[in-house]
């Protein structure tokens, strides 16, 4: 049933502590559509009090826009502060003014308040027009998307309508990029940078993920929060100056950071030795170094003096992490005095090497400059197609998979190439597993042919061609029957990349964790005669993989590509992967003619009056009339309009 009064009134006689667990799920929907529309009865109602003009106590008037005073009614009537009214009034007219198609969905209890104010302010350095088309494209499917996977579509809309003016706003706000420290209330403190490129802090984040993960497989028993800030704060404090990852790794662990005070023993496994909290260098009370390991804080432990420090900077891969660090360099007993501080060394600086991104997605016709569709880091959202062709031009030495696709973008088969573009200097880059990095290109099956078509025989990416066209075939007969791991209890390399690049992601319908993160579950347990084969698992993340084990919930896969899940109140629940290739509007460009607003934007709306009464009259008022829009810069604000035919059954108040 549509929201409305009618609806309204049938939910408030509805008791729903006696209704039955599945009908509970149909009251809570009815619920939430009767929500969304109220909620945009009432942004109608604070736009048209801004709209209102001064002094039309008793008529309808209008201006054309609010003015720099138009939200002050709301303020006072509802006792809101001044910026939370101007918020509330300038969502409004996005609503209904800027984007009318969001004010209709809510209206019809489509849409609500926060994937509306997605589309609001992602959209917000567009122009109406091309706004107005991202809403054509995305308002079909935006109720059944989570509003993070919402973001990320609009976003890829938004690269792909206009690539020029969106890589040049993000130029514009990397201009601004700035470090900004700051007490808390609670004598803590933040340091946080902002507006920095997003390959750089997606680079840093997995840096310090890696290194996170590698303290604690090798014997760090703290949460990995309290690691990966050590690590934060000893890359830019100075702590790890000059240190290599494995330096690095070792010196984490040799004074792990405690918040114990008063001579207390470490609380909770937190360790000591980092730098107090005043920045003065020394230990807080009582942060002796456990294990007799180490000595001050701020002090290299002896395996990091050891010797000249000349190893460029690496991670340690996951799996090389207790193996790491040898025996002979663990770090124990007190360093000796006579080595001299890292900063006193004069050796030559190590040789600088910029850390990958875990993994950048693009099309291969981007790659190859066939069109711009924006590329994407997983976790991190869609990027410009140049900046995703910077990324893979630097990534030769990552890993390099593909993902073959339907005509609808989603995926048929795929797998790793050992080729890469050919290099200016001729030279072979080799695999190089301590950087990191996954290159994933998504090729169109039915188009390869055309794309190769388009390159020369001798261009730089024809070794890559040439062996996706080997990869065709293959990818045609699919890897979910492949039935070479059927027998064994978990999956092979080959079909785990398998099903992580199928699924793209947890497989339930509101779990956006990525799939390489997640588990590989047997639909029909191991144990109870379910093969280990493609159509057989799943990647849940740990938390939904619980909920289908313990929870009492169950999957069910009625065909290819479709999750059904049905939870303990038999509702069914569908889900299905994410498209490898999402389809995108086609470009629209306003060449960097961004709207303006005309001269009488803020005009007051001066037509005719129905009467000439200065005062308070009987005269017939004029109805409410249509929602004002923006006057082109063509058109005079105060042009003719048709006037509405008078209803006397429809006058003020409502």
């Amino acid at each position: 049933m549509p929201p409305g009064a009618l609806l309204a009134g049938l939910l408030e006689d509805i008791d729903v502590e006696h209704v039955s667990g599945h009908d509970t799920v149909e009251v809570l929907c009815a619920q939430y559509r009767q929500l969304c529309r109220q909620q945009a009865r009432f942004y109608q109602a604070v736009l048209e009090t801004g709209l209102r003009k001064p002094f039309s106590i008793n008529t309808v008037e209008r201006v054309v826009h609010p003015g720099e005073f138009g939200a002050e009614e709301a303020r006072a009537a509802l006792a809101w502060s001044r910026a939370r009214a101007e918020r509330a009034l300038s969502f409004a007219i996005e609503l209904f003014l800027r984007l009318p198609l969001l004010g209709e969905a809510m209206l019809a209890g489509e849409l609500d308040e926060p994937r509306a104010r997605a589309f609001v302010d992602w959209t917000g350095g567009l122009t109406d027009e091309q706004a107005h088309q991202v809403c054509q494209h995305l308002l079909p499917a935006a109720p059944g998307l989570m509003v993070g996977e919402l973001i990320d579509r609009i976003k890829r809309a938004c690269l792909a309508i206009d690539s020029a003016w969106s890589e040049k706003r993000y130029r514009e706000s990397v201009r601004s990029r700035r470090v900004v420290g700051s007490r808390n209330p609670d004598g803590t403190a933040n340091l946080g940078g902002y507006q920095q490129p997003v390959d750089r802090i997606a680079a840093a984040s997995e840096r310090i993920d890696a290194l996170a993960r590698t303290c604690k497989r090798a014997g760090d028993t703290r949460p990995i929060d309290h690691i990966r800030s050590d690590l934060f704060i000893g890359m830019t404090d100075g702590t790890f100056e000059a240190l290599t990852d494995t330096q690095v790794v070792e010196y984490v662990l040799a004074h792990p950071y405690t918040e114990s005070t008063d001579g207390d023993e470490d609380q909770g496994g937190k360790g000591g030795g980092q730098p107090g909290p005043d920045g003065g260098g020394e230990p807080c009370d009582g942060d002796e170094p456990r294990d007799g390991a180490g000595g001050a804080a701020g002090t290299p432990p002896a395996a990091a003096l050891a010797g000249p420090i000349t190893e460029a900077p690496s991670a340690i891969p996951p799996a090389q992490a207790l193996s790491a660090i040898p025996p002979a360099q663990a770090p124990s007993g007190s360093p000796p005095t006579d080595v001299p501080a890292v900063a006193e060394r004069t050796t030559a600086p190590p040789v600088v090497m910029s850390w990958a991104v875990p993994e950048v997605r693009v099309e291969l016709a981007t790659v190859l400059e066939v069109n711009e569709h924006p590329g994407e880091i997983p976790l991190w959202g869609c990027v410009p197609a140049s900046l995703a062709r910077r990324l893979v031009a630097a990534m030769h030495s990552a890993e390099w998979g593909y993902v073959f696709c339907d005509a609808d973008g989603r995926a048929m088969g795929g797998g790793l190439i050992g080729s890469r573009p050919s290099t200016t200097s001729g030279r072979r880059v080799r695999r190089d597993v301590r950087r990191g990095g996954i290159v994933e290109l998504a090729v169109p099956a039915a188009e390869l042919g055309r794309l190769t078509a388009g390159q020369p025989r001798e261009g730089p990416w024809a070794p890559v061609l040439v062996e996706l066209a080997r990869h065709a075939e293959r990818a045609s007969r699919g890897l979910d029957n492949d039935t070479r791991d059927a027998d064994r209890r978990t999956a092979r390399a080959t079909l785990r990349r398998w099903v992580q690049q199928r699924d793209r992601q947890c497989v339930h319908p509101c779990c956006r964790a990525p799939a390489r993160s997640a588990d590989q579950d047997h639909r029909i347990g191991f144990a109870s005669g379910g093969p280990t084969i493609g159509v057989n698992l799943s990647a849940p993340c740990r938390h939904d993989h619980r909920l289908k084990d313990e929870g009492h919930w169950t999957i069910d896969q009625p065909e290819p590509g479709l999750t059904v899940w049905t939870s303990p109140l038999a509702r069914r629940y569908e889900s299905r992967p994410p498209p490898v290739i999402t389809r995108v509007p086609e470009p629209h460009s306003d060449q960097d003619n961004r709207w303006e607003p005309p001269a009488a934007y803020l005009a007051w709306d001066t037509r005719p009056p129905v009467c000439d009464c200065d005062t308070a009259c009987d005269c017939d008022r004029p109805i409410l009339p249509p929602v004002p829009r923006r006057v082109p810069a063509d058109e005079p604000a105060n042009g003719p309009e048709a006037t509405p035919v008078f209803d006397p059954e429809n006058k003020p108040p409502f």
